[in-house]
């Protein structure tokens, strides 16, 4: 009987959180008690002789300004697990492969990995006297050369780094520096294109100003090939936003943040005198913020997949993944931050589009929910018969309800940003009631043929 093997390496997308217009510059924070579960699912069609599911594990760690302390870590299969085996790679992380075997024809496994967790922040009196250009005696030299994303022997890239450090003395200044440039000149974007350095020094995005743009992995690229093209040791950072939520107030409100679970991308720059210190290429300078836990560090990020799958089956069976189900649960989350406004970054990119680009992602929506505090969504995609309620105030780009979901706004409201589409297709069903709103502000609804919408007790749109 022929045999077929296929690997399914899962890249999900390094595209949560863009920038704040205002920037936590001090202060400290915890987090206790996280619970991690996460679910990976994929379906099998026709035979499977066994399937092998590998993963970077979430790592402990004690910066001078940021800690992580992770324990527990456990993978789990609905079907027998053949084996497990534990790697650790060059840069001391460490993979987890979980091997199922014995599973039915046409089956759903699921493999739900566990941990407990804490962070915490302190960067109060942050203020280290290392010199600039560093000293980089003992630091491997990967993390000062160009790699495949993170080009920092490119001409531009270099010249104007040197341009903004020209006048350093210290690393902090030279890295407070680039970090602001970065994010003031880099607009959000998270259409599919490249991520590396050099693409996302070089292309804007229409209407936003500035003069690049990228997701949070581009962000984290080029802010690392800058620091390298004037010989600051830096390396790249992978790991996951939890569901923690906490508030930044802001010329616009109070934005909530820590709403969501999403794969992001930070970076960590070598101090001489005190080691790694991380940092975020779009909130944040020399720390991590209480809701990220990272799971690997590299040169670059191109050879590092944080999921994978290896299926081997029968002649014409195939399997795909379906949406990861992510149920980790948190205690209390406390900060006492010192914000920055943005505008003292002297950027170029439109502050108004740095506050409403798509703060958690784009969000495709499967299973009931109801959305009862206040969020901001990048692109939302509600369908597979899913019902979704509002009952707070809810911000978004582009709309769609597909496939026989319903979206119910119950005395909430909704507002799509300027420019997007809210759109409903055959089937589904808008139903507005108890004075919620749908607000569109300068977007566009497209309304299938097919499509029911329902308005009681006060309930409509406002265009």
């Amino acid at each position: 009987m022929k045999k077929i093997i296929y690997l399914l390496i899962i890249f999900l997308p390094y595209y949560t959180f863009t920038q704040h217009n205002k920037w936590i510059y001090n202060g400290s924070a915890s987090l206790n008690n996280i619970a991690g579960k996460e679910i990976n699912k994929y379906k099998i069609t026709g035979t499977c002789y066994s399937l092998e599911f590998s993963r970077w594990i979430y790592k402990s760690y004690n910066n001078v300004n940021d800690s992580q302390a992770v324990s527990g870590y456990n993978i789990a299969c609905n079907y027998d697990i053949q084996s497990t085996e534990y790697n650790f790679d060059a840069y001391g992380n460490m993979k987890i492969t979980v091997t199922a075997h014995n599973i039915p024809a046409n089956a759903t496994v699921k493999f739900t990995t566990t941990y407990n967790a804490s962070t915490a922040i302190d960067i109060n009196g942050f203020n280290p006297g290392d010199l600039f250009p560093p000293s980089t005696q003992g630091v491997a030299q990967e993390y000062l050369q160009p790699s495949t994303k993170i080009q920092s022997n490119d001409a531009t890239i270099k010249s104007k780094a040197e341009e903004l450090t020209a006048n350093c003395a210290l690393m902090t200044e030279a890295v407070d520096t680039i970090a602001k440039w970065v994010d003031g000149n880099i607009a959000y974007r998270d259409d599919g294109n490249s991520q590396d350095a050099v693409y996302v020094f070089t292309h804007p995005l229409s209407g936003a100003g500035g003069v690049g743009s990228g997701n949070c992995e581009g962000f984290t690229n080029l802010m690392i090939a800058m620091l390298r093209s004037v010989v600051i040791p830096s390396r790249f950072t992978g790991g996951r936003k939890i569901k923690a939520p906490y508030t930044m107030p802001t010329k616009y409100g109070t934005l909530p943040l820590g709403t969501k679970e999403a794969l992001h991308a930070t970076y960590e720059v070598y101090y001489p005198t005190l080691g790694w210190i991380s940092g975020d290429a779009q909130s944040n300078l020399h720390f991590n913020t209480q809701d990220f836990i990272s799971f690997y560090i590299c040169p670059d990020p191109s050879d590092y997949d944080p999921i994978s799958a290896l299926f081997t089956g029968s002649h014409g069976s195939s399997f795909e993944s379906l949406a990861e189900d992510i149920q980790t649960t948190t205690g209390n989350t406390e900060n006492n931050y010192v914000y920055k406004d943005f505008s003292d970054f002297g950027g170029t990119v439109t502050e108004q589009q740095n506050m409403v680009a798509a703060y958690v992602g784009d969000e495709i929506i499967q299973s009931n929910d109801t959305w009862d505090s206040p969020d901001a969504y990048g692109s939302v995609q509600i369908s597979g018969g899913a019902t979704i309620t509002v009952t707070s105030q809810v911000s978004a780009r582009n709309f769609k309800v597909l496939d026989n979901s319903i979206l119910i706004i119950d005395g909430g409201q909704l507002n799509l940003d300027p420019g997007f589409t809210f759109s409903v297709e055959n089937g589904c069903k808008l139903i507005i009631r108890n004075n919620g709103v749908l607000s569109i502000d300068g977007g566009s609804i497209d309304i299938k043929k097919g499509a029911i919408f329902e308005f009681y007790n006060g309930g409509g749109i406002l265009k």
